[in-house]
């Protein structure tokens, strides 16, 4: 079986100047250890964030071991599974879309197949671009500042659809093309250094301090006492490497160990908040909402008509879309 079918479809050529992404949906999927996709199909054009843990992806019979912050670029018509690591298991953050608008899910199959019921008429094409687009298979982008903000923006917006989001998930994606585009480039350059990019002491040091210390009463120059910076400084330094401010930075510990609690706790909302290290359940319910794109109480309850299963936020909350034939099939959709 060809890559991309070419004989079964015609060829797409687009400008860069052409691109207008289009965003089918986004969900977002923890798997368990040593849990298995098994070998599939995509209609339309993957991309997935690595938002924590490790794992492995086998594209068109290629292995790439992926961890957190890396993405993953997934053309049409390609065959590939995914494994997640038996003792940290990953977090994926997905976005279905294409490059141009070529219609919803109404108007194409189901998005992913097994190889030998795929319909291949119906793969979109991925574009000839007339200027060079680099988007390989992995991106290893965990340094690279922006990129995990801009995926909880778009998974947001999404989530929120309030007015103009459809323009804000456009902006989104041209970012996070473009990131991963330069990060290709300055990989590619026989300039570049071959060494990976390392933090600096200040950082790690901090990111640890607070990944140990969230459920505390921290503030700017308690942390930035730890790395041996003065506030200002350090506040810009880290915003340089992490892609956001230190404390914005802790609100998120705290939020993904709330989401830890609300998986695998019979707490309630407040005892929640309270092991996280928010004073207000109030507070802890509009970062949660602003971060996740839920209410805590909306998110657990989605945790629990997952019935288990490896997908951490089904598709029955996007309403726009036929997702009840999807769980019929012994694939788990995306």
């Amino acid at each position: 079986m060809n890559e991309h079918f070419p004989g079964n479809r015609k060829d797409c050529s687009l400008s860069i100047n052409e691109i207008s992404p289009y965003v089918r949906f986004v969900s977002e999927y923890k798997s368990k250890p040593d849990w298995q996709q098994q070998k599939r199909i995509l209609y339309d054009h993957l991309i997935e964030y690595i938002y924590d843990g490790k794992g492995l992806y086998v594209i068109q019979d290629e292995e790439f071991h992926v961890s957190r912050g890396d993405t993953i670029f997934i053309p049409p018509g390609v065959i590939h599974d995914i494994r997640a690591d038996s003792k940290q298991p990953f977090v994926r953050q997905c976005v279905h879309f294409d490059f141009i608008y070529m219609g919803g899910y109404d108007s194409m199959p189901m998005w992913e197949w097994v190889p030998d019921e795929l319909q291949e008429d119906k793969i979109h094409p991925t574009p000839i671009f007339s200027e060079c687009l680099k988007l390989p298979s992995v991106s290893h982008m965990l340094y690279v500042p922006k990129i995990r903000p801009l995926f909880a923006r778009l998974f947001r917006e999404m989530y929120r659809k309030e007015s103009g989001y459809k323009l804000a998930v456009k902006a989104c994606m041209l970012d996070i093309l473009l990131l991963i585009h330069r990060n290709a480039f300055l990989e590619s350059m026989e300039s570049a250094e071959e060494l990976p990019l390392v933090l600096p002491k200040a950082v790690t040091d901090a990111k640890k301090f607070m990944e140990l210390n969230f459920n505390q009463k921290l503030t700017l120059s308690a942390i930035a006492e730890v790395a041996h910076y003065h506030p200002a400084h350090f506040e810009r330094l880290f915003k340089r490497f992490m892609g956001c401010p230190p404390i914005e930075y802790l609100l998120e510990v705290r939020i993904s160990k709330a989401k830890e609690f609300l998986e695998d706790s019979d707490l309630n909302i407040s005892e929640i908040a309270a092991e996280v290290g928010f004073d207000s359940v109030q507070y802890f319910s509009f970062v949660f909402k602003k971060l996740v794109g839920f209410a805590p109480r909306h998110y657990r309850q989605l945790l629990q008509e997952s019935g288990g299963s490896e997908i951490c936020l089904p598709l029955i909350h996007l309403r726009d879309y036929p997702t009840q034939k999807l769980f019929s099939h012994t694939s788990v959709p995306e």
